[in-house]
């Protein structure tokens, strides 16, 4: 993925280069649909429906993961977990730690949501996009905004580690 954007208001935490990358702070050339074939192959179901529950006190259905961002700054490594990166207008703080939800998209009338529309990651509630931030603020599309801290640069190379929590994987 590439460095998207380093200030502003956010909706998306990653999407694809032809996504909605005017409110995502990164941007990737990965087909979504690659990505969620690769999740099953890891054992997650997603949210096995078509629908998010409206209501942002309800949990969001489907497997938990961690997501961190990983760079090269010369030949040093560096990794940080993604909520570093945002910031929680409404808590006036940075965005909480803690796990995201793989809901795996959906399927519409023009086929695999997240292939179609470019969303991968998502800090509100898309049932299109893969993952989907569970926090209190989700249903707000103003709440989160960019929190540069340690980004690298606009358009500078970094990867995206997903990572299923294993006590949530189906057994093999």
């Amino acid at each position: 993925a590439f460095v998207n954007l380093r200030e502003g208001a956010l909706e998306y935490l990653l999407v694809t280069s032809n996504g909605k990358t005017h409110e995502s702070l990164l941007r990737t050339d990965a087909e979504p649909h690659h990505i969620h074939v690769a999740m099953l192959l890891l054992g997650a179901g997603g949210a096995g429906t078509n629908a998010l529950p409206e209501d942002p006190a309800q949990p969001l259905p489907g497997d938990k993961v961690t997501i961190e961002v990983v760079w090269k700054k010369k030949s040093k490594e560096s990794r940080a977990r993604a909520e570093t990166f945002v910031r929680d207008r409404g808590k006036k703080s940075a965005m909480s730690k803690g796990d995201w939800v793989y809901t795996g998209s959906r399927l519409r009338d023009d086929g695999f949501a997240a292939q179609a529309d470019g969303s991968i990651i998502s800090l509100i509630t898309d049932p299109d996009a893969l993952v989907n931030n569970p926090r209190p603020g989700r249903e707000d599309d103003d709440n989160w905004l960019a929190k540069p801290g340690k980004l690298p640069a606009f358009n500078e190379p970094v990867q995206i580690v997903i990572t299923l929590s294993r006590q949530d994987a189906a057994a093999p």
